[in-house]
């Protein structure tokens, strides 16, 4: 496992901070939305690799183009300090015990449910207790509001009627982005 201890961000909202002391939200949105392009170099490591060919002479003194052609002829030493953003963030979610979610639901999405589409959650909730208590079921099916868009957000994928950048599900209009590892719930509407 990526130790994750003391690798500082040196990207957006959160630069400068402590991998480790980024609000969970922030390392859940680096593992969906960062690509394999941005990288992290953990340079204090490979500085003390340079120092070892250079004993004498202080680190901060050595020429950067001199650092970089040794770091060209060396890259076998190199490449186990150099990491994927995103898979530094899957090693702090790992490190602080949490998964991925299935689906994530924005904050707009869930007000904009709860203003457009209640009825037809009420409506799920009332059909499933029906079947419920017909199937003899002690505990009828009920979702809260979170749980049922994660599922119609998830069946509107599968059903994949996709027109004018919004899924088509039920009588209603999502709007999903596919992230790298779970789509995002932004916007739902009638």
């Amino acid at each position: 496992m990526i130790n994750t201890h003391n690798i500082k961000l040196d990207f957006g909202r959160h630069n400068g901070v402590l991998l480790t002391r980024i609000p969970l939200s922030y390392v859940k949105w680096m593992i969906n939305e960062l690509d394999k392009s941005r990288q992290f170099c953990n340079k204090k490591e490979i500085d003390k690799l340079i120092q070892l060919d250079f004993p004498n002479t202080p680190i901060d003194s050595i020429l950067d183009n001199i650092k970089k052609d040794w770091i060209r002829t060396h890259q076998n030493l190199v490449l186990p300090h150099i990491y994927y953003w995103s898979d530094l963030a899957r090693a702090e979610l790992e490190r602080r015990g949490d998964t991925l979610p299935k689906v994530e639901i924005s904050g707009h999405a869930i007000d904009k449910a709860s203003l457009r589409v209640l009825d037809k959650w009420r409506d799920f909730n009332r059909l499933s207790q029906r079947i419920s208590k017909d199937l003899n079921n002690e505990k009828p099916l009920k979702k809260g509001l979170y749980s049922w868009l994660t599922d119609i957000t998830l069946e509107a994928l599968q059903h994949n009627d996709f027109k004018n950048d919004k899924y088509h599900y039920l009588g209603m209009k999502l709007v999903i982005e596919k992230g790298n590892e779970f789509p995002v719930l932004k916007t739902i509407m009638t």
